[in-house]
């Protein structure tokens, strides 16, 4: 009983301890339900951290799954006793948790057959485009994805009536800032297949008789700038 009485006593001195929180301290632990959506999406966030939240703010969580339907309804229990309802796509046989946007599949079949699966990791990269596991691209992934939707590759072998710019600069002996200067001021009809992607440029464009003019005016010692002076009145006949 002696032992019964100690455990009373030290059980009544913690109680004696405990003393009440402030308006500010309450005012500030609820001010750190404002942040949960920020410290969950945090990439510094340990998953450990976000199982503690789970398990302080949820009281359980209830699937229910009809086998005539596509969805699943999944109902939050809430502690405190308010319930959410939320429906997601049933798993479909095969398909994989991490699936690559479909956007990114459409950019990759147009780019395919004009660049090499590193160029098109480059494109992807400049876009901010991610795998579907959120990683950047490089070779691997691009080449992967394109074998897994059956999408051909580049073929360098393949004669192609465009240039790139790096080409039509080596084709003219002038540097790639001539030749872009000549795209940026409608000398030189370029296409891109989206921004970034290298510029395609038609052989015959580097003789039409008004790009023969602007590269004369450069060696007779006229700046780029001057260029711009120059009116592309001569349609391309490509």
């Amino acid at each position: 009983m002696k032992v019964v009485e100690e455990v009373k006593e030290r059980i009544e001195t913690e109680k004696m301890r405990k003393r009440h929180l402030t308006q500010e301290e309450i005012d500030r632990i609820m001010s750190l339900s404002e942040q949960l959506g920020e410290v969950w999406r945090h990439p510094d966030t340990d998953p450990t951290i976000k199982k503690r939240i789970i398990r302080m703010v949820v009281e359980e969580v209830v699937i229910l799954m009809d086998n005539d339907q596509p969805l699943l309804t999944m109902t939050i229990h809430w502690k405190g006793g308010v319930h959410s309802q939320v429906q997601f796509k049933k798993p479909v046989k095969g398909e994989h948790r991490h699936t690559t946007d479909k956007n990114v599949l459409e950019l990759l079949a147009r780019l395919a057959p004009h660049l090499p699966d590193e160029e098109i990791a480059k494109v992807f990269n400049c876009h901010k485009l991610k795998t579907g596991k959120g990683n950047f691209w490089n070779r691997t992934r691009v080449r992967s994805l394109r074998a897994e939707n059956k999408i051909a590759p580049f073929d360098r072998t393949k004669s192609k009536d465009v240039l790139s710019m790096n080409e039509a600069a080596k084709q003219l002996n002038v540097s790639g800032s001539v030749i872009r200067t000549l795209i940026n001021n409608g000398i030189i009809n370029a296409t891109q297949v989206i921004k970034f992607a290298p510029w395609e440029i038609k052989d015959c464009e580097l003789t039409k008789p008004i790009v023969t003019a602007s590269l004369k005016r450069l060696k007779e010692g006229h700046t780029l700038k001057s260029l711009r002076g120059i009116s592309p009145d001569q349609l391309s006949l490509c």
